[in-house]
């Protein structure tokens, strides 16, 4: 049986993700697979932090075991297969008094959801929510007509992200291992916290584990929640091999700790070269800068470009920090694709290709043929050698060295979204689809 919740956390505390660890804990059925952690549009008002719902299919588990974490000093399994699915109504129950018990329902954003179904939802559900708005009651046809159940706490925005979270085919994926305490122990030093995200990333596999030139500790998120670490990878026994590592070192006392598969870095949210430019989805666009990029008040930089037969603003704001000085040396004509989001008019970039650089000039007094000394005005179409006093009628056009090269830069770990795939990691997922 699937079970999906969402929102039921704000920007202050709570994380939905904890809830999957108490469902385990307190229903005592089987793990069936991996829990899943789904992320959808980044873009939609109606979410809290990371816009994430979990799905658990729980059960009573047979075949084959794995360890993918433990509650309390004991391990958890996760299960090949199932001999006996959970009942519906009893699971429905449980998920309703652990959410009433956790959620952060006084929170004026909150709005948990509930669904719980036999068998997963149809796909398309899930990729219409990474692009668009979905309505509240949009979600409740297509749950009741795919013969699930759902539950509302408040408005119950959270049925659309538990309703799309079931429908993830996950055919591309990453994990990531999330360890607990609730409530939260003192929040550890920066110094401390820097050293443990750069041994995660000493781990096969891992990534946005640190930013080391911003100083962010990327594996560490708001200390307000349950969330002590959480750390991403694509091998999920080598996740818990580095969570050991860093309880270890850094003398981390723990609840619980899970590993979920997960869509983060998959670029799903990503829409490439479409025809039409809609608000609020996100896109790989193709173009030509029209217009060097300008700065404003700050440390924002926006150029336009055209995108077949539109111009188009894009926007590269101050969190991308050193993105933005490649950006903001990108010149007219230069070919380059953007990723990014499609908010209020501007394309906010995530990252980008620089095809190809423009050559680009400037206008310089002639050097003299003669003697190769810079001639010196004296009136219009009057250019003379200091030396030799040749004269001279024009400027000449002289090549600027352009300091930006093509290739492919991301925005640093501190500013990239959980959905963003950062360029270094393409060829892991080249391997993981051969491997399926």
């Amino acid at each position: 049986m699937f079970l999906a919740i969402d929102d039921t956390d704000s920007p202050e505390s709570m994380c939905t993700t904890y809830l999957a660890l108490k469902l385990i804990e307190e229903s005592k059925l089987d793990i069936i697979g991996d829990p899943w952690l789904v992320r959808l549009n980044p873009n939609i008002r109606f979410k809290t932090r990371g816009n994430g719902a979990i799905v658990l299919r729980l059960g009573y588990g047979k075949g084959r075991t794995r360890i993918i974490g433990d509650v309390q000093g004991k391990p958890v399994l996760s299960y090949e297969d199932e001999y006996r699915p959970a009942d519906a109504s009893d699971l429905m129950e449980i998920a309703e008094d652990l959410v009433s018990e956790y959620a952060v329902t006084d929170y004026y954003t909150t709005h948990p959801g509930i669904v719980v179904s036999e068998r997963q939802l149809d796909e398309n559900f899930y990729w219409k929510a990474l692009e668009e708005e979905i309505s509240v009651a949009t979600a409740e046809k297509f749950i009741s007509g795919s013969n699930a159940i759902f539950h509302k706490i408040k408005e119950g925005h959270g049925i659309v992200g538990s309703a799309a979270a079931m429908a993830w085919p996950a055919r591309r994926y990453t994990y990531e291992v999330l360890e607990y305490a609730y409530p939260r122990p003192p929040d550890m030093p920066k110094e401390t916290k820097l050293r443990l995200a750069a041994m995660a990333d000493s781990f096969e596999g891992t990534f946005n584990n640190i930013d080391v030139r911003n100083a962010y500790p990327a594996i560490f998120p708001h200390p307000k929640t349950p969330v002590i670490y959480g750390i991403r990878g694509f091998k999920d026994d080598l996740l818990l091999a580095a969570s050991d590592a860093i309880n270890e070192a850094g003398s981390i006392s723990y609840e619980g700790r899970l590993v979920f598969k997960t869509n983060q870095a998959t670029d799903d949210h990503i829409i490439h070269e479409p025809e039409n430019i809609e608000d609020l989805h996100s896109y790989s666009l193709k173009g030509y800068v029209e217009s060097d990029p300008i700065a404003v008040p700050g440390g924002h930089y926006f150029l336009k470009f055209r995108y077949r037969d539109r111009s188009l603003t894009a926007a590269a704001f101050e969190p991308t920090k050193e993105f933005r000085s490649t950006f903001s040396k990108l010149r007219t004509g230069d070919s380059v694709s953007f990723y990014g989001s499609y908010v209020n008019g501007n394309l906010n970039v995530e990252k980008m290709i620089i095809h190809s650089i423009a050559k680009t000039y400037r206008m310089e007094n002639p050097i003299c043929h003669k003697c190769g000394t810079r001639t010196i005005s004296k009136g219009q179409h009057d250019f003379r050698c200091p030396k030799c006093g040749a004269r001279y009628r024009s400027r000449e056009f002289v090549e600027i060295k352009r300091d930006v090269s093509p290739g492919r830069y991301d925005v640093p770990v501190i500013a990239r979204r959980h959905l963003s795939m950062p360029f270094e990691i393409e060829g892991l997922f080249a391997v993981q689809s051969m491997l399926q």
